[in-house]
């Protein structure tokens, strides 16, 4: 299982900010969190680095240092774990895609077997086994 699957698995609400070797620069946390405030959004990286006050090349280099992750991949990752939740609180695959942001269901399904190995559909028939037992 990949560490990008294991966080989803582990995940709550909040996608966490991994700090490596204690590189971080303190405007990539308004950054993080204008991207889970607006994650459903379509969120550009010239938005992004005007919010945080910084060029998008600083931006880029500063949240990979802190994160773990590029900008649009950490708004993928705040996508799937909103997508996972409806999913496990029995949405249908079209209406977890919509709400938590995805073009559409074929989108969120391409998206979702990258990461976690497996269709939404198969992931939510899953959960709901689970929790019935």
């Amino acid at each position: 299982i990949s560490s990008t699957s294991r966080l989803l698995l582990a995940s709550t609400d909040r996608a966490p900010l991994e700090s490596r070797a204690g590189r971080r620069h303190p405007n990539v946390r308004r950054a993080v969190e204008y991207l889970r405030a607006h994650s459903a959004a379509s969120v550009t990286l010239n938005e992004l680095a005007r919010e945080a006050g910084l060029s998008k090349f600083h931006l880029a280099r500063c949240f990979r240092d802190t994160t773990g992750h590029a900008p649009h991949q950490y708004l993928k990752l705040l996508r799937l774990q909103k997508a996972r939740r409806l999913l496990e609180s029995g949405a249908s695959v079209q209406d977890a895609a919509t709400e938590a942001g995805f073009a559409d269901a074929p989108h969120l399904a391409r998206a979702f077997r990258v990461w976690l190995g497996v269709a939404p559909s198969h992931w939510a028939r899953a959960s709901r086994a689970a929790s019935s037992a």
